[in-house]
Formats: structure tokens, sequence, C-alpha cells
């Protein structure tokens, strides 16, 4: 980024700070709808100034990070003004204007921890692209494999409920993680192609997509189609163009129309006979235009919001602080092998939110997931929250910046950014877990793959 343009963007970036916390400490000081009506006001007021400071760079934590985390962080607050209530209980007004304060903290600590400064991959070195290429074909053969047995597990068990998944399928829940093996291959295979011809594989790309989409409809997991999303948004615009402004906020409002409208489509192949009514799901309301907004925010973007008022609401008066044993606790339960697949040994602090806010749901299997702003609020209240967003951002924006040196930096970037999407709605124990055991482990593999197919080619042309 020039000069120029970089001071223009900090600028930007202070003046909305500055108007977001006038708006965000007038309300903390009420406990009212205006007042809860003036945080979210401020809080989006922030993170639209922060994206404009970086000039909408969809690469930048600016855009992906803050954007996710704002839509998490509304969702509640915003159904609760709206006059619906959710979560633990009736949660008081109080509670979401103490929750709406401390995600707006952590946004901010977070923002100016990582910087404004933007990257260009104009001069990204391609150094061991070749081995890790050739690598990544056998790797994502094997991956395929592997995955198809998974798919035809739940198909033939007809797994629908998380519940069941552990019940009757912990071996493929455990190896679930292949399809993130699969894009991590496809990354270096797709730079290779790239770099070579200038031409992205379109075919295979195409591929991927259908098959990723197929898996959704019989593990019944969206999460692993919009990983693949991302990443394939990221890759294609990072390597060949960018895409214009306008159509970047309409493929996003579309992705999070797309996101409510596939949690009614789940494990659609493992049970064709369910009908899927626009009317059932109440998509449009004339009499009631406010479904519409309960249908967007009222799911996949109200837990975390809705699990920090209701932690705020027991914390500290009746459950005391952790004083950093939520941490520790993480950091456990990202270092088990298999503790995804067994719930009854699953250490974490999602694991004891659920059992302690909804303990019936919890014994019939449902998860709530967590909040990473309630991760930091469970140890220490506000420091906590401060001291964890302020380390978070330190290493996203130094991940950031690497991530132009190297395409094997930037493969882990773009691979990192879903991990850290979906971390916000649970806490730091996948950003640990996920990095190591789905990026950087099949890079060692590829690598390894790679470097023994070079040693063996090397070894027939001497012979």
């Amino acid at each position: 980024m020039p000069q120029r343009t970089r001071d223009r963007g900090i600028v930007i970036f202070y003046y909305g700070l500055i108007i977001s916390a006038i708006l965000v400490i007038s309300g903390a000081l009420n406990e009212d709808q205006l007042a809860l009506t003036l945080q979210l006001i401020g809080f989006s007021v922030f993170v639209f100034f922060a994206a404009v400071s970086v000039r909408f760079d969809f690469r930048h934590p600016f855009f992906w990070f803050n954007g996710v985390f704002w839509l998490y962080s509304i969702g509640s607050p915003v159904l609760f003004l709206l006059g619906y209530r959710t979560g633990s209980g009736v949660l008081e007004i109080s509670s979401h204007i103490h929750a709406m304060f401390l995600q707006y903290a952590a946004v901010v600590i977070f923002s100016v921890s990582v910087g404004v400064r933007t990257v260009e991959y104009e001069k990204m070195s391609f150094s061991n692209l070749r081995t890790l290429a050739n690598g990544s074909i056998p790797f994502m053969l094997i991956s395929f494999l592997i995955s198809l047995g998974i798919l035809y597990m739940f198909y033939h068990l007809g797994v629908t409920e998380k519940i069941q998944k552990y019940d009757t399928g912990s071996y493929a829940v455990n190896f679930s993680f292949v399809f993130t093996f699969i894009l991590v291959g496809f990354c270096f295979y797709y730079m290779k192609v790239h770099h070579k011809s200038g031409i992205p594989p379109y075919k295979t790309f195409l591929l991927i997509v259908i098959y990723f989409f197929i898996a959704y409809l019989v593990l019944g997991e969206r999460g692993i189609f919009f990983r693949m999303i991302v990443i394939m948004t990221l890759l294609y615009t990072a390597t060949h163009k960018n895409i214009k402004k306008m159509k970047l906020i309409s493929f996003i409002i579309v992705g999070i129309m797309l996101s409510t409208l596939m949690g009614y489509t789940k494990n659609f192949l493992v049970k064709p006979n369910v009908s899927i009514s626009f009317s059932s799901i109440r998509l449009i309301s004339i009499e009631n235009p406010k479904d519409i907004i309960f249908l967007l925010l009222g799911s996949e973007f109200r837990s975390a919001s809705d699990n920090l008022a209701s932690l705020v609401a027991m914390v500290p008066e009746s459950i005391p602080f952790f004083e950093g044993r939520s941490t520790w606790l993480e950091i456990q339960s990202s270092l088990r092998i298999g503790a995804i697949a067994d719930r009854e040994s699953a250490i974490s602090t999602a694991a004891w939110f659920a059992q302690t806010f909804y303990p019936a749901g919890w014994e019939s299997g449902k998860g709530y997931g967590f909040s990473l702003v309630g991760q930091g609020y469970l140890d220490f209240g506000l420091l906590g929250v401060v001291l964890l967003f302020f380390g978070l951002g330190l290493l996203i924006g130094f991940i950031y910046r690497q991530s132009r040196k190297s395409v094997l930096c930037f493969v882990f970037y773009i691979n990192f950014i879903p991990i850290v999407m979906y971390s916000v709605r649970q806490s730091i124990a996948p950003i640990i877990s996920q990095s190591c055991k789905h990026v950087v482990l099949p890079m060692i593999i590829m690598l390894c793959i790679g470097t023994i197919a070079s040693v063996a080619s090397k070894l027939r042309v001497i012979e």
C-alpha cells in the first residue's frame, strides 16, 4: 500500500473509532432499548470505517474477521429489540448491553493490534511449489477416496443428527477432516497450474464445488461447504483478478441467505422425504416482516451473542471467573486426539457452557457453541477480552503480512481464515487444533510425498 493511501486509511480508521466510541459508551451508560440501539449503530460504524480504511480488501482481517465478527455479534441484540426472546431463559436488556460493549471492545482491540497496512501478492515467491504440487496430487486422491468412504458410511447408516454421529459414526467423525485435506491439496495444485499457464484449472475447480455440495447434502455440515467457498474465492481473486466491490457485497448477501436456507436442507440425500416449503420456514411474511430478519439472524448468527449475554448474566455474580482455567481448558481440548468424536470425555469451555446453561439439551446431543469473546470474559472479565483479542490480532496480523512472501504462507493463510471465522462462535481451541491438524499436517505430508517423488525421479535418471 502506498504511504499516502496508508495515511488516509489510518485517518479514516481513527475517525470511525472516535465516532463509534461516543455512540457505544453513551449506550453503555444507560439500560434501555435506545442505549442498545446506539451500541449497535456504534459497533456497525466502526466495522464499516475499518473496512473502508483498507479499501474493502477482503483479504485483510478488517474485512473478513470484522465482518464475520459483526454478524455473530448483532444477532441476539437485534432480535431482542424486535421482541424475540432467546438464550438461556429471559435475558434482561442489561445483559445484552454489557455483552455488546464487550464485543465492541474486542473488535477495537483486535483491529488496533492488526493495523491498517495491506499487502500485495505480485512478488510472491514460488519456491517449493513444484515439490508441494507434485505431492498434492496423490495426497488429494487418497483424501478423496477416504472422504468417499465417510460419505458412504453416513449415507448407509442414515445418520442425520449430531448425537447419532457420535454414537454410530465415531470413526467417520474422526476422519472427516480429510475434506479439509482435499482443499489444502487443491490450493497447491491450483497455484502450480496458474503459475505455469496463467489459467486456473476451471474443470477441477467446478468438480470440487459440486463434490463439496454433495458432501453437505449427506453430512449436513454447512461448515465444510462454506470453508470451500471462502478458500476458492480467496484463491481465485488473489491469483487471477479481483471481484468488484458491488459484486462482492452481492456475493456476501447471497452467502448469508444461502447459509440460512441450507439449514433446512441438511442431510437431504440421507432423508430425501423431507419437504422443503418456503411457507413452512416463513421466508416471506407480509403480516410480520420481522420474521425475515429472524430467519436470517435467528439461527447461525445468533448463537455467539446469545451465549455471551447468557454468560455475563451469571458471571461473576453467580459463577466466579475462571482466572485462566478457560484458556487452559481450550489448550487441553485442542491437543486431544479424538476429542471431537467422544462427547463424554470432551474438555472445553463449549462443553462446560452447554452442561451448565443447557443441561437437558446437552444430554440429548445438542450443541450450542460458545463465544470467543465469552472465553476471554470467563477468565478475567473485560481484561480477559482485551488480552485475548490483542494477542489474536497480533497473531492474525503477522500471518496476514507473511502471506505475501511465499506460496506456502499464502496457502496457509487462506486455509487459516475459515478456521478463525468458525472460532468466533466457539473458542481458541479450533484455531490451535485445526491450524495444526488440518493445514500444517497436510502440508508436511505433501512436502514429504513430493520430496520422495523428486528423489525417486532423479535416481531413475541416474540409472
